[in-house]
């Protein structure tokens, strides 16, 4: 019986260890499971407040988004209101452009007509006093034998005088039927003599003569029928008109038809205010 006693009491003993070794192992167990319970805990905090910082950025960004938005909305509405002035500005400057030039054509051909009765006498010799009006008068009779004195408003040398050079002699007719006469006279009475007798024309129109002029001398050439009035060129009848001119007509030689007075490139000839004489109608 004793033996069983003993024997009981070292099981009791065995045991207490034994369940004291347990039990300090299940609250390690539980420490080590609340420390780890705790840093999800802390983990899932800070995971919560990074993603309510992302929430917030997205928030950001979105009224971000929503802003540049309706900024671009309003910079597309201003971008088509300006295109909208723009063409406006254009078409009000179309109109504009156009106004100017029909204002322009109406100023050269009152410029024109004002040149009308003029003509342009060059190669007349000058002197340092001379009466110009006299001077013209005894060229018309010595030089074209017109002895019917034709009326002048005003007759005056061109340019200011330069040394070894005569001054071009530009008159203007109170008749424009006695300017004609003087004019249709010029290719019988001056053939082989160093004067010349030119129509007057304003700047531009000369510059567009200028351009007109070897055409007209090419058609002529060619055995056509060519006109060039003021700055207008009839070849048979029709029109050609200035825009549809590109390429330069060399001419290098001058026609019987227009030979008379000094010889002159078709440069000059444009420039002078002229074609020849009696080759051109105004």
């Amino acid at each position: 019986m004793e033996a069983l006693r003993v024997m009981s009491r070292i099981i009791e003993q065995v045991s207490t260890k034994l369940n004291t070794c347990k039990l300090d192992l299940i609250e390690h167990r539980l420490s080590e499971l609340e420390r780890n319970v705790g840093n999800v805990n802390t983990e899932l905090k800070d995971m919560k407040a990074k993603v309510n910082g992302v929430e917030e950025s997205v928030v950001f960004i979105n009224k971000q988004y929503e802003d540049q938005t309706k900024e671009v909305l309003a910079v597309k509405k201003s971008v088509c209101e300006i295109t909208n002035v723009n063409e406006n500005i254009l078409k009000e400057l179309s109109l504009v452009k156009s106004e100017f030039e029909n204002l322009n054509e109406r100023h050269l051909d009152l410029q024109t007509r004002s040149m009308r009765d003029n003509l342009i006498f060059e190669g007349i010799l000058e002197t340092q006093e001379e009466n110009t009006e006299e001077v013209l008068r005894e060229f018309l009779k010595s030089e074209m034998g017109i002895t019917e004195e034709p009326q002048f408003q005003r007759v005056h040398r061109l340019g200011k005088r330069v040394q070894g050079r005569h001054r071009p002699i530009i008159a203007k007719f109170v008749l424009f039927k006695e300017r004609e006469k003087v004019r249709k006279a010029a290719p019988s009475k001056l053939v082989g003599k160093p004067f010349g007798i030119n129509d007057q024309f304003p700047k531009e129109i000369n510059d567009r003569r200028k351009l007109l002029y070897p055409h007209y001398k090419q058609a002529k050439r060619l055995g056509k029928k060519a006109v060039l009035i003021a700055d207008k060129l009839f070849v048979n009848g029709t029109e050609i008109p200035l825009s549809s001119i590109h390429n330069p007509v060399s001419t290098q030689r001058t026609d019987p038809d227009t030979a008379y007075g000094p010889r002159q490139s078709a440069t000059r000839s444009a420039n002078r205010h002229e074609t020849r004489f009696a080759t051109t109608r105004r």
